[in-house]
C-alpha cells in the first residue's frame, strides 16, 4: 500500500501546524540505546512504530518539507537524533520512503537540510509474521560422508609394489 501526497483525503487531514501537534503520547525505545520520543496526536493510530516511520508519516501529513529543528520540537528528541533520523530515512530506507533532500540558505548564510516525504510504502511484515520455510538438508553432510567412504577405502587397500 502506498500513500501519496496528492491524495485528496490526505490533504484534508493535514490541516494546520497545531492540528499536527495536538496531544502527544510517549513511545519507549525498544533497545537500551533507543531513547523515548513523543508521538503527535495525528499519528496516534501508529501504536508501536519506530521513530523513522513516525517521522515519515508526519512529514507526509504535513505536505511540505521539514527540518531537524521541527522534528526535534514535535517528537521531543535532540537535534542530533533528529538529524540521524533524517539521514536514516534518506540513505537507508529509500525502499519504504520516497523523499527528496533539499538544501536552503538561512539569513545568516548557513545551509540547512530539508527533507520532503512524497510517499510511504507499507513496510515488510514484522518478525513474528515471517513465513515458515522448509529446512533443506545441506549438501555438506552428503559430501563429508562420501569423503569418509573414500578415506576408508584408501586406508584398507593393500600397499606395496603389487599392482592389480
Amino acid at each position: 500500500m502506498t500513500i501519496n501526497v496528492n491524495d485528496s483525503m490526505l490533504l484534508q487531514i493535514s490541516g494546520s501546524q497545531t492540528d499536527l501537534l495536538g496531544s502527544q503520547k510517549t513511545i519507549t525505545g525498544k533497545q537500551s540505546n533507543h531513547g523515548d520520543f513523543r508521538l503527535p496526536a495525528c499519528l496516534s493510530h501508529l501504536n508501536d512504530t519506530p521513530l523513522y516511520m513516525a517521522v515519515a508519516y508526519w512529514g507526509l501529513l504535513k505536505g511540505r518539507g521539514f527540518t531537524k529543528s521541527e522534528i526535534s520540537q514535535v517528537f521531543r528528541v535532540t537535534e542530533r537524533r533528529a538529524t540521524d533520523v533524517m539521514n536514516y530515512i534518506y540513505n537507508e530506507r529509500r525502499d519504504v520512503i520516497a523523499c527528496e533532500k533539499v538544501f536552503f540558505r538561512e539569513k545568516q548564510g548557513s545551509r540547512r537540510l530539508m527533507l520532503i516525504v512524497t510517499a510511504v510504502v507499507e513496510p515488510m511484515p514484522q518478525k513474528g509474521q515471517a513465513p515458515v520455510t522448509k529446512t533443506v538438508k545441506s549438501t555438506r553432510s552428503r559430501t563429508s560422508s562420501q569423503a569418509n567412504h573414500i578415506r576408508t577405502w584408501f586406508l584398507q587397500r593393500a600397499c606395496g609394489p603389487f599392482i592389480s
